[in-house]
């Protein structure tokens, strides 16, 4: 892992509590090296060694590291920055080499068409023939293929279950809309239409409520933002109206955090002010944010409270973003007694942060396209008689824009149950109507990983085989479970790939439908290859027969046999391999 900046690191220096040193050290240590660089024992100018460091990491010795100061001395220790990492250019960039080793890993020597071909004769004709069309798969298309047959069952999917937001969509959203001071905003970043306490509140929950981090450089050019789509776009609407990243997070400390949670679809964040008040911050999916809203912030800077018709309102804009296929997330917050909060770490563990009263702050409305081409590559599967399912997490209305767009549904008048569904209506079934409507369904949006993995069980119950594609590790067992499981090589996580048959490595929709194509390339040319293998073995054999029935003298012994028969395998298995898929192979119903 590599860090640009000591945003990560400076969020585990705030927590007070010990058991967070051991990682906020080994992430210090990562900051004062080359990236390709391992922790090698430091030089005597650093006052350290390497027990000491195995000592603070390894046997979790807090009152040795409180010896050097805690994280912040060793950082004094190791002339680093914790603001800004080190300085970086060549020269010091050498000094650290010098100093702290690097990697100098040997290059695997790469294995010649030779040796595979040698490799090739210690197996069996079938084994080689699909090695070698699985790997002419790994070269046709963007993809890392990790269990050998998933290549073939590829040619036999009946159904993909697909995400949205980086496989359907590009994954690149920004704020296209936003309703704060109980109105809209024109444009969106418009700063000066926010009141002063309604933009510090703002500003505050934006740069504290992330798991996301901004990089301002020394030249003040080039910001970095990192983090998921929707923090980046989040915080890009922050910087906008006027948020110092830094600045602010530094004016207030986090008490406690409650990350972002799947089924909850919020996540919040305690915070202590300057002025030793307690905000509680939090961020979501808006039609259950503002559920929890009793109150919002006028233009005025006033506290008035939600009516009926004001809660109708925002429910309108809610609905009218979402029909525009936007994403929609609420930002809110809520003042909290001081005395209130636990005293201790332990008790703070078990806290849940108080989701009632909420003041509302803001909805905006994110935009993610959808990715060139995707429509065409959904009718493609349509028309070969692979049904495709979209899965995500945004609201329903979200959904059934986007899958008009995608072309999953030809419009909104079909968008009825159970073709569009929402997650928990289909968690609260039972297996049987769940089987029942599996197929049917088209779109399922508020969806949770698990009701994923309930649909994938229903559709397989159902004689269907199932792809689906995913890239957060709450997925992994809808991965497991699928026939085929693709994951994500840009976003997905470790544990999601571990999980999968097939890593996607552009996280494109249309290089799961090359896949399906391919697929079928590979048991179309089985198909071939064993075509092939009779016709030569059967007319070697009759031919033999014959010439000894009727001159009593066998044309070609044992020996010859073998070799025609080992000549004519691997060259026609090695011709049908590269053989490439044609358009016409889409044409055809799932085989198998």
């Amino acid at each position: 892992m590599l860090f640009h900046d000591g945003a990560q690191l400076r969020r585990l220096i705030h927590v007070a509590d010990p058991t967070y040193w051991d990682e906020a050290l080994f992430l210090l240590l990562l900051f004062v090296s080359k990236p390709q660089s391992l922790l090698r024992p430091l030089l005597v100018n650093f006052q350290l060694d390497k027990s000491n460091l195995l000592q603070f990491q390894g046997e979790h010795d807090t009152v040795a590291l409180q010896q050097y100061g805690g994280v912040a001395g060793i950082s004094n220790l190791l002339k680093t920055n914790l603001e800004k990492g080190i300085h970086g250019d060549d020269a010091d960039l050498l000094k650290r080499r010098n100093a702290f080793g690097s990697n100098d890993y040997p290059r695997k020597k790469g294995r010649s068409f030779w040796m595979f071909y040698v490799g090739c004769l210690q197996g069996s004709d079938f084994d080689y023939f699909n090695g070698s069309c699985s790997g002419f798969i790994g070269i046709g298309i963007k993809s890392e293929v990790r269990r050998l047959s998933a290549c073939e069952t590829m040619g036999s999917v009946t159904t993909i279950c697909s995400d949205k937001t980086g496989t359907l969509t590009m994954n690149q959203m920004t704020v296209v809309e936003a309703y704060a001071g109980g109105k809209k905003n024109d444009p969106p970043g418009n700063k000066s239409e926010l009141s002063p306490k309604l933009h510090s509140l703002l500003i505050e929950g934006v740069a504290q409520n992330t798991n996301g981090s901004v990089f301002v450089p020394e030249g003040g050019n080039d910001v970095e933002v990192s983090g998921s789509p929707t923090e980046k776009a989040i915080l890009h609407w922050g910087l906008e109206i006027g948020m110092n990243f830094d600045s602010t997070r530094s004016e207030s400390s986090i008490i406690h955090v409650f990350p972002f949670n799947s089924e909850k679809k919020r996540g919040g964040v305690a915070v202590q002010t300057a002025d030793s008040e307690v905000h509680i911050h939090w961020k979501g999916a808006a039609e259950i944010v503002l559920a929890c809203c009793t109150r919002y912030i006028d233009a005025n800077d006033q506290l008035i409270d939600m009516d009926e018709e004001k809660m109708v309102s925002f429910r309108k804009a809610i609905e009218d973003m979402a029909a525009e296929s936007l994403r929609c997330v609420a930002i809110a917050y809520r003042t909290f007694e001081k005395e209130n909060v636990p005293a201790t770490e332990e008790e703070r563990a078990h806290w849940s942060l108080p989701e009632d009263n909420l003041v509302l702050l803001a909805i905006v409305g994110l935009k993610d396209p959808c990715r060139p081409g995707v429509k065409d590559s959904v009718e493609l599967c349509q028309k070969s008689g692979v049904k495709v399912k979209m899965v995500t997490g945004d609201n329903v209305k979200t959904a059934k824009a986007i899958a008009v767009e995608c072309g999953i549904l030809n419009s909104l008048a079909e968008a009825t149950e159970p073709i569009i569904i929402e997650g928990k209506t289909f968690r609260a079934m039972t297996d049987a109507q769940r089987d029942e409507i599996a197929e049917a369904i088209s779109v399922m949006g508020r969806s949770s990983p698990n009701d994923k993995l309930l649909l994938v069980q229903a559709l397989r119950r159902k004689g269907h085989v199932v792809a689906v594609t995913g890239d957060g590790t709450n997925d992994a067992p809808a991965l497991h479970e699928a026939d085929i499981g693709l994951a994500m090589g840009i976003q997905g996580t470790e544990v999601a790939k571990e999980s999968s048959d097939i890593i996607i490595l552009d996280d494109n929709f249309a290089s799961v439908v090359k896949v399906v194509r391919w697929g079928r390339c590979v048991y179309a040319n089985i198909q071939k290859f064993i075509q092939f293998q009779l016709t030569v073995n059967v007319v070697a054999l009759v031919i033999n027969v014959v010439a000894a029935v009727s001159s009593g003298d066998v044309p070609l012994n044992a020996v010859q046999l073998l070799w025609v028969n080992l000549i004519m395998d691997t060259l026609g298995a090695l011709a049908l391999a590269t053989e490439p898929p044609t358009d016409h192979l889409m044409d055809w119903p799932p085989v198998g």
